[in-house]
């Protein structure tokens, strides 16, 4: 009789330290879960410069900018104003990489013969929704002491106005006014 409540005293003691391994189990799959949706609140954004032909997407961009380099130096063009054929240079040495949340984007400097504004880039967004590439136009309308400024590491000054315009084939296919979106020179 004595075996048998000792057998049954063990078998408790064992289903209650497996209920309480399940407990605290259960407790550290929560804080997991509030870890993960913590962390979807908060994206962090990676922003580094690199050398175009050592970025991470080079096959799938050199793509589009091959295109994109393309169609700005052809007649049609946006920049193509005058008979006068101009030459759009794009730098690849050192290209600003954005990483934040499931996209990235590749940040170039442009220049021109006759610039609009003082400083323009383009810039080839990663659209998640359709899994393609969207390129920009964005200007910044700066003078040259601000420009100066911006060389020796100030920051652009909040009311600077920023044009950004969504380019097709190297033209214009939609305007957009001011933005409050990430700003590099």
């Amino acid at each position: 009789m004595l075996k048998k409540s000792y057998l049954k005293n063990i078998f408790k003691l064992g289903f209650l330290s497996f209920g309480f391994f399940l407990l605290v189990l259960n407790c550290q799959q929560d804080d997991q879960n509030q870890n993960l949706e913590n962390s979807d609140e908060i994206q962090d954004i990676i922003s580094r410069e690199v050398s175009f032909e050592k970025s991470p997407h080079f096959s799938k961009v050199s793509k589009v900018y091959n295109k994109l380099k393309s169609d700005l130096n052809s007649p049609n063009s946006l920049f193509s104003k005058s008979s006068e054929e101009s030459d759009i240079t794009l730098f690849t040495d050192k290209v600003l990489f954005m990483e934040y949340a499931d996209t990235h984007t590749y940040t170039f400097k442009l220049l021109r013969d006759n610039p609009e504004f003082y400083i323009e880039n383009i810039v080839i967004h990663f659209n998640i929704d359709t899994e393609d590439y969207d390129e920009y136009l964005v200007q910044y309308d700066v003078e040259v002491g601000e420009y100066q400024d911006l060389l020796d590491s100030f920051p652009l000054r909040e009311d600077t106005e920023v044009k950004i315009s969504k380019l097709a084939s190297g033209t214009i296919s939609s305007l957009f006014s001011k933005s409050s979106c990430f700003r590099a020179c």
